[in-house]
């Protein structure tokens, strides 16, 4: 099982990356698609763990992102996930399809792109999340911000 506290993401960088080792002025990392690694200074960028992202529900409510991903992963022979460059009806129709309740106002297309491409990046490196316990997801409080 993948531990999504050690899954990042990075301002200003593009896709996802795995947390080697941190140092009191950034971190190691490696990218996932490519395999290498590099030194991210802390100055320059923020690091983002998976595990602290939720995605925006209507009210008061977000689910972690770990459970969109494995909720995307259970139905995708049903509702295949679109390519991250879709147009944005498609993108919007499949998230209401699969998250019926998010907050349309919050979640973003940028969002959504950005949603669709992790999911894309994780499947193929097979690291999809299993949840171990029932979805926290209608009472989770808002983390972070949408992805």
């Amino acid at each position: 099982m993948t531990d999504f506290s050690k899954i990042v993401a990075i301002t200003g960088l593009p896709g996802l990356f795995e947390l080697i080792a941190s140092r009191n002025n950034g971190a190691i990392v490696r990218n996932l698609q490519d395999g290498k690694s590099q030194f991210i200074p802390e100055r320059n960028h923020a690091l983002l763990a998976l595990s602290n992202i939720a995605l925006f529900l209507n009210g008061d409510n977000s689910i972690p992102l770990p459970d969109v991903l494995h909720r995307m992963h259970q139905q995708e022979e049903q509702y295949p996930v679109p390519d991250p460059k879709a147009e944005p009806a498609q993108l919007q129709q499949y998230l209401a399809q699969i998250l019926p309740d998010y907050d349309r106002q919050r979640v973003h297309l940028s969002d959504m792109r950005r949603l669709m491409r992790w999911y894309h990046i994780l499947r193929e490196k097979q690291m999809i999340p299993t949840p171990t316990e029932p979805p926290a997801s209608e009472n989770t409080p808002p983390a972070e911000s949408a992805p």
